[in-house]
């Protein structure tokens, strides 16, 4: 095969599901549990390591929480806010015995920053469940870091992770404090 190389490449990054203002968008859960993962915003989400994370001195953290989804028949990564993720939660475990895979949901966006609207609106039988460390690794890839090891923990993997984020947002930090911006402030 010719392009065997852009193929593995590729195939480590799934599309990510945002809902736009005005649109909808039904989504089969392919989990019962979201990934949670805190960010800050430098034009760009970017990684919070936690503790002696530098920019958490000059920027605010947000949550993001993602969801492995099949959205339009491809496997997709679907990225909620933390209310948009409560409510997603909450709906759940009131209606239908909690998050779990093959829930098909309705997600609807009314305004800017109106959180999004979900909504059960059945149940797919027999839907594979996506394995906690595929999802780390398909999240980590949004963020342009490495998949996890062949043999590695999660443990191992969430370690390796946050001192290669704790790094790049010294990086960014320094770079704040120079005075630069946008894209200047991006680490590759």
């Amino acid at each position: 095969m010719v392009f065997s190389a852009e193929q593995v490449s590729g195939g480590s990054r799934w599309p990510l599901v945002r809902i736009s203002v005005g649109g909808t968008c039904e989504v089969v859960s392919l989990s019962g549990r979201f990934l949670p993962l805190s960010v800050h915003w430098i034009g760009q989400s970017v990684v919070c390591p936690g503790s002696e994370c530098e920019l958490c001195e000059l920027l605010p953290i947000r949550g993001l929480f993602f969801l492995p989804v099949m959205c339009m028949g491809r496997t997709s990564i679907l990225e909620l806010a933390a209310q948009s993720s409560a409510h997603l939660e909450m709906h759940c475990k009131l209606l239908h015995g909690g998050l779990q895979p093959g829930l098909v949901i309705r997600l609807s966006r009314t305004g800017r920053k109106v959180p999004i609207h979900s909504e059960v609106i059945d149940r797919r039988p027999g839907v594979a469940l996506v394995p906690s460390t595929v999802l780390a690794s398909r999240v980590a890839a949004l963020f342009h870091l490495p998949p996890i090891g062949v043999d590695q923990t999660i443990e191992a993997y969430e370690l390796r992770l946050m001192s290669m984020v704790r790094n790049r947002n010294s990086i960014i930090a320094a770079r704040m404090r120079a005075g630069k911006k946008g894209v200047e402030l991006q680490v590759d």
